[in-house]
């Protein structure tokens, strides 16, 4: 993928040099000895583990005014957690990391094409999960919610971060902090392992389900899973089509140079022209 590169300056202006030195000074080393690792008995070493706690309170505000910070010196303005899509969004997509930028495209394409009830929910911070962001982009209008995870929990009822967000739902609800008057029907699945492609044909898939009275919970999507039955269908003829997007497939026979000529020539087109290249 094509990157958009900060400058030294940039860089050198979020960095916080006795931030640096104070954390360097605390590494092992002969010149400024201490004890690192000591053993604690039954009697103290409960209440010490709970000392911890203000310092995991106080890292999404911390976090956050980072985001800003860097927002100010690059233009670019991030958050914990990021709503997109229709103010009055009946059905939401959670997911972080790459899986969110193919949901946005795919979503703003349905929306111009009259589904326009869509909305995505992409999280910059998983510890500590940030409860209190994303139960403010929770439309009040939401009725089901597909949670996305890019990993598998064999024996758990669910992946991390769909377990994440239906007891941050949970206790909103309870502490009347989520704008929905009732809990919204909240899904989970898995995508992407190994790199295996997620596409646009699939997020449709997963918004079309989530239309459904009843739709399936801990489902597969991206795989035809004919041993337990979790995949969900999907059109794999169905594509957003972008102005101004060239693509091509090329074929090659083993050895014949074909995969590192075209990643070459991607790198060129990344590095030398305006243009965004993928592949």
């Amino acid at each position: 993928n094509t990157c958009e590169l900060l400058d030294d300056e940039q860089i050198l202006e979020m960095l916080d040099e006795k931030a640096i030195h104070a954390h360097r000074g605390r590494a092992l080393n002969p010149e400024n000895p201490f004890i690192r690792g000591t053993a604690q008995n039954p009697d103290t070493y409960f209440q010490a583990r709970e000392t911890v706690n203000p310092y995991y309170a106080a890292t999404p505000g911390i976090v956050q005014s980072c985001m800003d910070r860097f927002a100010e010196l690059t233009g670019r303005q991030y958050s914990l957690c990021e709503y997109y899509g229709a103010p009055d969004a009946e059905h939401l997509i959670v997911v972080l990391g790459s899986g969110s930028g193919v949901t946005k495209e795919t979503m703003e394409y349905l929306a111009k094409q009259g589904d326009d009830k869509l909305g995505l929910v992409n999280l910059h911070l998983y510890r500590p999960f940030p409860v209190d962001a994303l139960l403010e982009k929770i439309p009040a209008t939401t009725k089901s919610i597909a949670v996305l995870d890019r990993t598998k929990e064999p024996g758990s009822r669910g992946e991390p971060l769909y377990k994440d967000v239906v007891t941050a739902l949970a206790e909103g609800l309870a502490d009347d902090k989520l704008a929905c008057d009732r809990m919204p029907i909240v899904i989970g699945g898995r995508f992407g392992l190994s790199s295996k492609d997620f596409t646009p044909a699939m997020v449709k898939g997963v918004f079309d389900e989530l239309k459904k009275a009843k739709p399936k919970n801990h489902f597969t999507i991206g795989i035809n899973d004919d041993l337990s039955g979790t995949s969900l269908d999907f059109d794999p003829s169905f594509i957003v089509e972008q102005p101004g997007v060239y693509s091509a497939m090329f074929y090659g026979q083993g050895s014949d140079g074909t995969v590192g000529a075209n990643k070459n020539t991607i790198k060129i087109i990344g590095s030398q022209t305006k243009q965004h290249a993928q592949g």
